[in-house]
């Protein structure tokens, strides 16, 4: 953890892009659970999200180039300053989350380093019951072959769609040396890619973030309840009017 955690979840909330589920006296719930982006398998072999209580919506960070600099500036620092890591040649963001803070790095950080960003690319369109599906791409940029590179995203958890920029990196012949995030879910301080490569995760805020499959005891009754909002960023006027504060 890189700064006062107090604080800068404070920064997120004040920017309208922290949801935490209400709890009564008894700590039932009065509020929705969300759903989150990672997915399991249920019994019968069906792709399910997990839910939780809370919701970091750091695209409302992004509306604040302000919040946005002053997370840079600390990132950079760390990066800039730590005798395990080579200089930063090229900052890469993950659509659509780490873009914004990928171009605020670049910004902040040496002249020699260069910011780009990986595309997804949909493979199936949208229907009313399942997502869109998509891969990711290396599109409008190039990744020179040995450049180190500094995968940036929003949020981080599960890792599943970080392995797979991990993987077109190192097709192009460069090297991933670290994950920036601005919030790390998981806590965890390192992620070990398919090529064994011990790559470590720097986050402006870490916190295990505990996630549910939809069929666990806690929330089982509030799944069934519909108690669940699926779609939270397209609700998030209503949660942001539930939400416990900081």
């Amino acid at each position: 953890m890189l700064t006062n955690l107090t604080v800068t979840l404070q920064d997120l909330a004040l920017s309208g892009g922290l949801y935490r589920c209400p709890r009564d006296s008894q700590r039932k719930r009065i509020g929705p659970l969300v759903d989150y982006a990672g997915t399991y398998l249920d019994d019968q072999g069906q792709p399910k999200h997990y839910v939780g209580d809370t919701f970091y919506n750091l695209g409302r960070a992004d509306q604040s180039p302000s919040l946005l600099a002053d997370w840079a500036t600390i990132m950079t620092t760390y990066l800039e300053s730590s005798r395990d890591l080579p200089a930063v040649d090229l900052f890469l963001g993950m659509p659509m989350g780490g873009l914004a803070f990928t171009f605020a790095l670049g910004h902040m950080s040496n002249a020699s380093s260069r910011v780009g960003f990986l595309e997804k690319k949909v493979t199936q369109v949208a229907t009313a019951d399942a997502r869109e599906q998509s891969m990711l791409v290396l599109g409008r940029h190039e990744i020179p072959m040995n450049y180190s590179v500094v995968l940036v995203e929003d949020v981080v958890n599960n890792f599943s769609t970080t392995a797979k920029a991990i993987e077109i990196v190192e097709s192009c012949g460069a090297n991933v040396i670290a994950i920036a995030c601005m919030m790390n879910r998981s806590a965890r301080a390192f992620y070990v890619s398919q090529a064994r490569a011990k790559i470590p995760v720097v986050s402006i805020m870490t916190i295990r973030t505990e996630q549910y499959r939809q069929d666990y005891p806690s929330v089982k009754d509030d799944i069934e309840a519909g108690n669940v909002v699926w779609k939270p960023k397209d609700d998030w006027g209503r949660l942001m009017g539930l939400s416990d504060s900081v």
